[in-house]
């Protein structure tokens, strides 16, 4: 029990950071208004309508006029898919087994992925790498 505790806290975790990720990516500041999560204002018809598929929109009480693109993870760079986007929240994403996330962004992705660690000769690993930390070794 205490294991699948871990592992829902640290995925919990990883969903915070990536959200704090996205919300600086998409530091788009719109005004106050009348369209809900999931919904955009038409700017012909200043009406709001929803989100078209591939497309999300968090923000609730606004005049955004268009919705946020869906991250897609980069498979090229490890990343995987934790979670779909919905009308109204980004694609959940991760790194693979054996990759840990270090919220470094570059030029397509918020965050980044790199190969967890393997100990020296003579070291022994003090904690294995996690979804968040790198290998501890030691001796």
């Amino acid at each position: 029990m205490k294991k699948h505790f871990k592992i829902v806290h640290l995925i919990k975790l990883q969903v915070l950071i990536l959200l704090h990720l996205s919300a600086i990516a998409y530091a788009t500041i719109c005004d106050s208004g009348p369209c809900g999560p999931g919904q955009y204002l038409s700017s012909d018809t200043h009406i709001c309508l929803p989100c078209q598929v591939g497309t999300f929109m968090n923000h609730s009480q606004h005049n955004c006029s268009s919705c946020y693109r869906c991250y897609k993870p980069i498979q090229a760079e490890n990343e995987i898919t934790l979670g779909p986007c919905t009308s109204q929240s980004d694609t959940v994403a991760g790194c693979k087994s054996g990759y840990f996330l270090r919220p470094e962004a570059h030029a397509d992705s918020p965050f980044s992925c790199e190969r967890c660690g393997q100990c020296k000769e003579g070291e022994m690993v003090i904690k294995k790498c996690s979804n968040f930390t790198d290998t501890k070794c030691g001796r």
